[in-house]
């Protein structure tokens, strides 16, 4: 707010100084309310994304348990407030055969849970083509890097492990 000359060209009184301080408290507050309103526009909508993000995660997650002759597998998931990108994911193979799969995507909400979608669809169809843990995750690794532009990365352990020979192959 700025104050120039009075159209009668009398001085300033304290009643206008009164005028022009109650005047600019008001827009002040009036800016703040403002400010406030967008902060928790922003805040609800990132709130919306969480929940979005927390059921898509939750959508990859495996319905029931693998069962192979010999094992026992169980899981553990920690719920947290901040839903990221965690994933994990079994596979049967045969009878014998066991697929495990388990991601971290590097970045939060929607983006880091359509990454691991995309993720987890690419492991499914290598899987399906029986090659080794290595080979599977280098193509999922230049498949990802050419379809995706968001700045992350993910950090996978896969692994089969094969109850009839006792053997684990991971990478």
């Amino acid at each position: 707010i700025n104050m120039t000359d009075k159209m009668d060209k009398e001085p300033f009184s304290s009643f206008d100084y009164q005028v022009l301080t109650n005047v600019a408290s008001f827009i002040a507050k009036v800016y703040q309310n403002h400010k406030l309103k967008e902060i928790i526009a922003e805040q609800n909508r990132i709130k919306k994304e969480i929940e979005i993000a927390a059921i898509l995660q939750n959508s990859f997650l495996p319905k029931q348990l693998p069962s192979i002759k010999g094992m026992d597998i169980a899981v553990y998931k920690n719920v947290t407030s901040e839903v990221g990108g965690h994933f994990y994911d079994f596979i049967q193979i045969d009878e014998n055969k066991l697929a495990i799969a388990l991601c971290r995507v590097s970045d939060k909400g929607i983006p880091a849970a359509l990454s691991v979608a995309l993720f987890k669809n690419m492991l499914r169809g290598e899987v399906s083509q029986n090659a080794s843990p290595k080979t599977v995750i280098n193509r999922i690794n230049r498949q990802f890097f050419l379809d995706t532009t968001a700045n992350m990365n993910i950090q996978a352990l896969y692994c089969i492990i094969d109850t009839h020979n006792r053997v684990i192959t991971y990478t």
